[in-house]
């Protein structure tokens, strides 16, 4: 008996060692601390660009974060933060020009009008709205060309009208280098071009390329900064004639 008392304390000594010094389990050495997540996403500026191809008819949603307002580093999202489009989740990717980028890319005919990015990010939610304006969703050729008299040269960008810069490109297929540029104002629609704005450019085939740009910052209680920048294109050939 006096032999299993001194085994007994002798362990009992031992496990009260164990306790005093802090020693640790398996279980405890594989804890991780979670960092902060709003205080890392503090630091990162979100920057979100979207722009339609007038080739594929398609609307690409490209976000990517900065390591601050002033970087030019992209960084990916922190562990556990997820951002989607309309309920779809980003995927993250990049490119050796491009950085990382989470991106995706929708149909021009099914992108008209609001669309939500949400982030996620441990309890918290972040949500940012866009509009996208109505494009016509075909590019047509030469072949179906709209013919643009001289003296009354139109141009429309109605569907353009809210966004906060329009710039008109005209390009004259027939003589590489002949066109102008010209910034307007949304509100301006129709277009209509003089004559003399005109003169140096000769009857033919014109390709016109309408470009509405805007952009805003972030106004959800998102914790760092950002914008969101839109860029719509409107692009169609017409035949100029007298």
């Amino acid at each position: 008996m006096k032999g299993t008392s001194l085994v007994l304390l002798y362990i009992l000594v031992f496990c009260s060692y164990i306790h005093i010094t802090g020693c640790k389990t398996a279980d405890d050495n594989e804890k991780v601390v979670t960092p902060n997540v709003a205080a890392t996403l503090q630091q990162l500026y979100w920057h979100t660009q979207i722009v339609n191809d007038v080739a594929s008819n398609e609307v690409s949603v490209l976000v990517q974060f900065y390591e601050n307002d002033a970087s030019k580093k992209t960084v990916p999202l922190p562990e556990g933060v997820t951002i989607l489009l309309d309920g779809q989740p980003f995927q993250a990717d990049s490119s050796k020009q491009g950085g990382i980028f989470y991106e995706i890319t929708r149909s021009l005919a099914d992108f008209t009008g609001a669309h939500e990015l949400l982030m996620k990010a441990d309890a918290s939610t972040y949500s940012e709205i866009f509009n996208f304006p109505d494009l016509p969703v075909s590019t047509p050729s030469v072949d179906d060309a709209i013919v643009s008299h001289r003296n009354k040269f139109v141009i429309d960008i109605a569907s353009l009208s809210k966004m906060d810069n329009v710039r008109v490109v005209i390009t004259d297929t027939a003589f590489p280098g002949k066109g102008f540029e010209l910034q307007v104002s949304p509100a301006t629609t129709p277009i209509t071009l003089q004559p003399s704005e005109i003169a140096d450019i000769k009857n033919g085939p014109l390709v016109i390329e309408i470009n509405g740009e805007s952009g805003k910052p972030l106004t959800s209680k998102y914790p760092g900064k950002g914008k969101i920048d839109i860029t719509a294109i409107i692009r169609y050939e017409t035949i100029l004639v007298d």
